[in-house]
């Protein structure tokens, strides 16, 4: 406190045949002990500087100068260079972090999407045949068409009742729910655990536009009147991303298919994501603090 770095400065020897060069190192020797023994924290640290110049420096000049002197520009000039070096350092790494969010961070999109041959993972397809039947007691594996695209999925429970649709997050497929399917199988409801377009074993589309709000909201839709015989789902249960789209699905259910607005969803269990409009208006939020 204030109190500690007066007492700890007028404790300290200063000698009359000190150079001013010295003197840096004497306007700065207090906040470097209190940080050194973790009194202060690193935060703290430059405020502590200044104001330990500001404790100490007219007892050291007065040593170091001789008397009726008036010439004390040379610590004023130290400090006065020393924050506008700090704040120059601060500008030019706020710029160079903006220059990246803002104009580089778009411009590799950009490139990225426009490259015919962009970077990807090394196709393996041939592998899902495998990845499905490796842990079989899950579940049955199985494909869906919705609207001539191939889906996998993966359901346990009973096939006649109630349905419970599971959609993952990113980056996952069907595996999220495992556990899921392995409790609830028991309960009587009809459970299925799918991929999402892109993943796993279920279609996987090149061009970005193909996975929108309007291609993703209807795989849900076309999973729900497939799977289910009365076309509705007893529950949708969503994570991350995957919850997202649950938000989105449930809000369009009641737009959809039935004159009486009843929905094809009828309840919705939430993971790890907010509202839409909450996530939007948060990242817009983001954006207008900067």
């Amino acid at each position: 406190n204030h109190e500690e770095i007066k007492k700890f400065g007028a404790n300290q020897e200063f000698s009359t045949k000190k150079k001013p060069d010295s003197l840096f190192h004497h306007i700065f020797t207090i906040p470097l002990t209190l940080f050194w023994r973790g009194n202060i924290s690193l935060k703290k640290f430059w405020l502590v500087c200044k104001l330990t110049s500001k404790i100490s420096k007219k007892s050291m000049w007065e040593h170091v100068q001789p008397p009726n002197s008036k010439d004390e520009s040379m610590p004023s000039k130290m400090i006065k260079g020393i924050e506008n070096f700090m704040l120059y350092i601060f500008i030019y790494t706020y710029a160079v972090i903006s220059g990246i969010l803002f104009v580089g961070i778009p411009l590799l999109k950009v490139w990225l999407i426009k490259r015919e041959n962009m970077g990807r993972f090394k196709d393996r397809s041939d592998v899902s045949e495998k990845l499905d039947t490796l842990d079989p007691h899950h579940g049955k594996h199985r494909t869906l068409v919705v609207d001539g695209n191939t889906f996998h999925y993966v359901e346990a429970g009973n096939v006649n009742g109630p349905l419970i649709l599971f959609l993952h997050g990113f980056p996952d497929f069907w595996y999220s729910w495992r556990y899921q399917l392995e409790g609830l199988k028991e309960t009587g409801y009809h459970l299925v655990a799918v991929d999402m377009r892109g993943y796993g074993g279920s279609h996987k589309p090149r061009e970005i536009n193909e996975y929108n709000y309007d291609h993703l909201l209807g795989d849900i839709r076309g999973f729900i009147q497939e799977l289910s015989p009365s076309g509705r789902a007893a529950c949708v249960v969503g994570h991350d991303w995957g919850g997202v789209l649950a938000w989105q699905a449930a809000a369009q259910s009641w737009e959809w298919d039935h004159a009486d607005q009843s929905g094809y969803i009828e309840r919705l269990i939430i993971l790890n994501a907010p509202h839409t409009l909450v996530l939007r208006n948060s990242i817009l939020q983001k954006f207008l603090d900067l």
